[in-house]
């Protein structure tokens, strides 16, 4: 007599398939939203076609409010964005803009930079040994 209550070689196969269809529909899902973040995030700083109209710094200060720095031309304007409108706030001179200057290269390693933040691997070994001794 044959056994049936284990799996069949035929139901293992139908489920390594089944297992094996999930992962290349997840492994695509993951890239497609990749390449749309990374679209994305070219697109959003870039200007106009002539580049007159620049964005130049935005603040999100509700769920569907941001203050937006614009830069259109030589002149540089605050508006405020929602769902139903764009307002002028303010308009600003060159002087009066900040320009942020990017942060100087990193010269530490990163082992380095970690052991300061971390207690000494001596220190912590003492203290486990005094705890011992208790």
């Amino acid at each position: 007599m044959l056994s049936t209550n284990g799996p069949s070689g035929g139901s293992m196969l139908s489920l390594f398939g089944s297992f094996f269809y999930i992962l290349l529909v997840m492994a695509f899902i993951i890239l497609f939203c990749y390449f749309i973040l990374r679209l994305m995030g070219r697109v959003k700083g870039r200007g106009g076609a002539s580049g007159n109209l620049y964005l130049m710094e935005s603040i999100i200060v509700g769920s569907q409010n941001m203050v937006q720095l614009v830069r259109a031309g030589d002149k540089y304007l605050i508006i405020g964005v929602t769902k139903e409108r764009i307002t002028l706030l303010a308009e600003l001179d060159e002087a009066q803009i900040k320009e942020i200057e990017p942060l100087p290269p990193i010269k530490d390693s990163f082992k380095k930079i970690l052991e300061r933040y971390l207690p000494n691997n001596g220190e912590a070994k003492d203290e486990k040994d005094d705890r011992r001794e208790e």
